[in-house]
């Protein structure tokens, strides 16, 4: 956990980057997870977001349902994702990194919610 998060904070500073580094690499991803992340991240942004566990427990259900987060092909190879899926994100882990550790849960959210936009605008 981060220093000075508490528990529910830390945890979904961790679903922020996780989330949002695999929807921006989805060769990692298969393709039928790539929406339910998509969509989690989303609930996880908004005003009324459930706690993270409510999330990452249904996030687990539809792991344990088929589907599989781990590798899906090899680095780079997209062939199981829609060709509009973006391959340029407004903010990247990069980004993130180059920030302070204070500014960290701020960045990642950010990052979430950056990535979530640049596929509503390349997906619809």
């Amino acid at each position: 956990m981060l220093p000075g998060l508490d528990s529910e904070h830390g945890m979904r500073a961790h679903f922020f980057a996780i989330a949002s580094y695999q929807l921006q690499h989805p060769f990692r991803v298969g393709a039928d997870t790539l929406p339910v992340l998509r969509d989690s991240v989303r609930r996880a942004l908004g005003p009324s977001a459930p706690p993270i566990a409510h999330i990452r427990h249904e996030m687990g259900r539809h792991m344990t349902s088929g589907a599989k987060a781990g590798r899906m092909a090899a680095p780079g190879d997209r062939s199981h994702v829609d060709p509009a899926w973006p391959r340029e994100w407004t903010v990247t882990a990069e980004d993130v990194l180059a920030g302070s550790e204070q500014d960290y849960p701020q960045a990642v959210r950010s990052w979430a919610a950056s990535t979530v936009d640049d596929l509503d605008r390349a997906l619809g």
